[in-house]
């Protein structure tokens, strides 16, 4: 059967919940098209730390959504300029052929909008010479899937605002991005929407492969009536999931005061500080116990740290250190 389901909604943890819905239901010999657009969104690949990809309190602040897909790459800046794309083939086609043909579909697409464009290697669509499209790749059980994006008038100011981390000294044993020459569609063709592109690829579509046996049209009310969706789009939107998937890394804060220097080592595992070493030149003896014994074991977010340093401090009786803990309060605001 083949099929395309277009979705109106801009929830992109719904978008990735049915994704995955339709990849895990895929039959031997179903072909899928789904095209799809997120509100300002940051994605990172599977194994990526969002502390070291993103500048993830500047993305709060601003009410950036953050998504961690199931596949592998590395970390995007989505908004309603660029559109999504999946393209599922069941087993009974051939994966490497069908990855190719799925390139030359997309190529043809644009063509129709007097855009030369061309495959590189075998993630990316570049058009002179800039990227304007990346891929990445599943395969479940000889089921594969293609999914990228196509940049049409994305603001691409916004993907350097929030695409780099927010502190200097980070080691992280995560995949990096690697930052890529990009471009809007709109840069060789201004009157390109991404309406029009969504009407094209749908007609392109069928010319390379089959008609559709079906075109489907979803929006939220879908969570309502699938449970297996539902539960899918509960995982996404967890912390567990967005933070706590994250592999070990360590954030370095060091700030002087008038009473000395403060450095702090914060090794953290599945989001959560699992070590603190810290180094500071104060006379005041008790001050690098009682960080250790604060910041140990709790939440790697910078409202939490502060909301626990603050608490310690109101249970201390007046002191120096009490005065020190109040300042390093500013290492994480």
């Amino acid at each position: 059967m083949t099929q395309c389901f277009i979705s109106t909604s801009n929830d992109p943890h719904l978008n990735l919940a049915f994704e995955h819905y339709l990849f895990s239901n895929v039959k031997s010999n179903d072909r899928i098209l789904y095209l799809w657009r997120n509100s300002q969104t940051v994605v990172i690949g599977k194994f990526q730390n969002p502390w070291s990809e993103c500048n993830v309190e500047k993305m709060a602040e601003d009410d950036i959504k953050l998504m961690r897909r199931y596949s592998g790459g590395g970390a995007v800046f989505q908004d309603l300029g660029n559109l999504c794309f999946t393209l599922i083939s069941g087993s009974d086609y051939d994966v490497e052929e069908q990855k190719s043909k799925n390139n030359d579909f997309i190529i043809s697409a644009l063509n129709k909008f007097n855009i030369t464009a061309l495959a590189s290697g075998r993630n990316d669509i570049l058009v002179n010479e800039r990227k304007i499209s990346g891929a990445a790749f599943q395969i479940q059980q000889g089921n594969l899937m293609h999914h990228g994006t196509l940049l049409v008038n994305s603001d691409l100011d916004r993907l350097q605002l929030y695409l780099k981390p927010s502190k200097d000294k980070l080691e992280t044993k995560g995949i990096k991005s690697v930052r890529s020459r990009v471009a809007n569609l709109q840069e060789f063709n201004h009157l390109l929407t991404v309406e029009a592109l969504i009407e094209q690829l749908r007609i392109t579509y069928t010319e390379y492969f089959s008609d559709f046996d079906s075109i489907g049209y979803i929006d939220e009310r879908i969570l309502n009536s699938k449970s297996e969706l539902k539960l899918e789009y509960e995982n996404l939107i967890s912390w567990d999931w967005l933070y706590g998937k994250t592999p070990a890394f360590t954030d370095a804060y060091k700030k002087r005061f008038s009473w000395g220097e403060i450095e702090l080592l914060l090794t953290v595992y599945s989001g959560i500080i699992k070590d603190v070493v810290a180094f500071s030149d104060t006379l005041d003896n008790q001050l690098v116990d009682v960080i250790k014994d604060t910041l140990n074991g709790i939440t790697f977010n910078n409202k939490v740290i502060v909301k626990q340093i603050k608490q310690r401090v109101a249970v201390m009786g007046c002191s120096d250190t009490q005065s020190h803990l109040l300042d390093i309060i500013s290492l994480f605001e």
